[in-house]
């Protein structure tokens, strides 16, 4: 599994704890959400091993990846239904995941043997109330040399769920003295003598945050967010 260098701040973490498996790779990133990638071999142990395995899941929104099952339900080129498609499809139901039509009814595995037809075995799965996951396209002219087409999809990342940096002070850093004295300095200046009914009161603390807001935005600096952040 390749992840964008781009989307680093989403601080991606292999799960190996949850399921311990060489054709498994459970991923998880920043707002707790997690990704599903499986290769199974011929003997599909390793959908054998998601059913045996006992894991507390509600937060798979994709999975995906060459199943490495040929079934009638999502290759019309292939007569027959599988047992394995079954038991891919009873995992994916356990997680909330629902199997993605394609918006282009091609193959997505090409074959060089004359003796054996092309075939759709890469499949993608979603969590089924995800309606921002809505296009699933194969792009059989860009798989250039390679055995498989891209599958293309377009996933919408809600802005608030992906703050990557923010305004932060430095132990011990010189601004951080001065965002200091500067602030006493201006909110010594206030007088809260004359609070007298509600509006003054309001009036007085939207000074002192007004006051606090300007000078901070002066000191502080934008720093990138990881997972040792603290939280203040």
């Amino acid at each position: 599994m390749y992840i964008n260098a781009r989307l680093i701040f989403l601080n991606f973490s292999f799960r190996k704890e949850i399921y311990n498996h060489k054709d498994i790779n459970l991923v998880s990133f920043t707002n707790s959400s997690s990704i599903l990638d499986i290769y199974p071999d011929n003997h599909q142990l390793a959908l054998k091993y998601l059913k045996d395995t006992e894991a507390d899941l509600n937060n798979v929104i994709i999975m995906s990846s060459d199943f490495n099952i040929r079934n009638s339900d999502w290759n019309p080129s292939f007569p027959h239904h599988l047992m394995h498609a079954d038991h891919l499809l009873e995992i994916a139901d356990l997680l909330n995941l629902e199997r993605l039509l394609s918006i282009n009814l091609v193959p997505n595995r090409y074959t060089d043997n004359p003796n054996n037809s092309n075939s759709v075995i890469v499949l993608i799965f979603l969590r089924g109330y995800s309606e921002e996951f809505n296009t699933h396209l194969i792009l059989p002219d860009m798989r250039g040399l390679f055995d498989y087409s891209p599958l293309i999809i377009n996933i919408v990342i809600q802005e608030e769920l992906i703050q990557w940096k923010r305004l932060s002070l430095h132990k011990g850093d010189k601004k951080k003295k001065d965002f200091i004295k500067q602030l006493r300095a201006s909110l010594g200046g206030i007088s809260t003598l004359a609070i007298e009914n509600g509006q003054l009161l309001e009036r007085v603390v939207g000074t002192f945050a007004h006051s606090i807001k300007t000078i901070w935005s002066k000191h502080a600096k934008w720093v990138r967010i990881t997972r040792q952040s603290k939280d203040w």
